[in-house]
Order: structure tokens, then sequence, then C-alpha cells
């Protein structure tokens, strides 16, 4: 007796790959598309002073400048999102 197991990479794909807001302004970071049992982790800021963010992807400008935010999933997987705040 043969068993064959199909073994799924784990993916995550962003509504949006970049966002801009204004100094103040919130958005949001959706995903598009994921495993079903996958969640996620935490997000990552690169520069906390440019973009604040929330354990539910709620993304706060906080001053003029560029930055990624890297949303981490509990697969291991990542995907990275570019914010501008103008």
């Amino acid at each position: 007796m043969v068993l064959k197991l199909q073994v799924i990479k784990p993916k995550v794909k962003l509504k949006k790959n970049k966002i801009t807001i204004r100094k103040g302004e919130k958005a949001r970071i959706k995903i598009k598309k994921k495993l079903s049992s996958d969640q996620v982790k935490k997000y990552r800021v690169d520069h906390k002073k440019v973009v604040r963010v929330t354990g539910n992807g709620k993304i706060t400008g906080r001053k003029k400048g560029r930055t990624y935010v890297t949303v981490i999933m509990k697969s291991g997987v990542r995907k990275r999102c570019r914010i501008i705040v103008r």
C-alpha cells in the first residue's frame, strides 16, 4: 500500500503592496489570500518613527517618510507592504 501526500506550501498575498497616507491618517493592511489554517502572528515596522501599526493591521502615519511593514504569519511566511507617509 502506497500513500501519497500532497504538501501545500503556505503563501500569503496582500490586497495592496503599497499604501500612501498622510500624517495622522489611518489605514489597514488587508490580506487577500492565505491558507485557511494560517493566521497573522505579528506585524513589524522598519521605521517606527514614520508609522505605527497595531496588532490587527491598522497603521497610523506619524511622520513624513517611507517604511515597510512586514506581515509575519504563524507558518513563518512573510510579506512586506511599502508605506509612504506624506
